[in-house]
């Protein structure tokens, strides 16, 4: 159970995860991958957005049909590493025509879409940013601080 997990996590709210046209795939994997994932991670981009929208009665129109899950690599050097092997596992596998140097989108079996991203860092020497070799995930801006929060 996520709670487990993280027991010094405070909740915010609880809510009815609503229908999506994906028939509830997006759902289920955010839910699977909270308790596989390394733990040293965060979920960002819209579908952050979304839950905390609708924690604060304010329901959006659109759902992203992605997960955006940033790793802290400064905690856990080996966390985009570890999560591709958790998302191979789970019959993911790296998006066909992906370049080398924005390697960070994994498919599902069904169609679903989680991005494997790491905090822009300034540190000397680089992060080692590998997720499938010789591929490399992309850095986000303001990622370090999201995962402080």
């Amino acid at each position: 159970m996520i709670v487990d997990r993280w027991p010094d996590l405070p909740v915010l709210g609880h809510v009815t995860l609503p229908d999506l046209r994906d028939g509830g795939k997006l759902w289920t994997t955010l839910l699977d991958l909270s308790e596989r994932l390394p733990a040293d991670h965060v979920v960002i981009g819209g579908i952050m957005v979304y839950l905390h929208g609708v924690v604060c009665g304010r329901p959006l129109p659109r759902v992203t049909e992605d997960v955006d899950v940033l790793f802290d690599i400064q905690l856990a050097p080996s966390s985009l590493r570890d999560a591709v092997a958790v998302l191979g596992a789970m019959g993911y596998s790296l998006a066909p025509g992906s370049p080398r140097e924005s390697s960070h989108r994994y498919l599902g079996p069904s169609g679903e879409s989680i991005d494997v991203l790491a905090p822009r860092l300034d540190d000397f020497p680089p992060p080692d940013l590998t997720t499938t070799p010789p591929g490399r995930t992309i850095e986000v801006y303001g990622g370090r601080e999201a995962l402080r929060h």
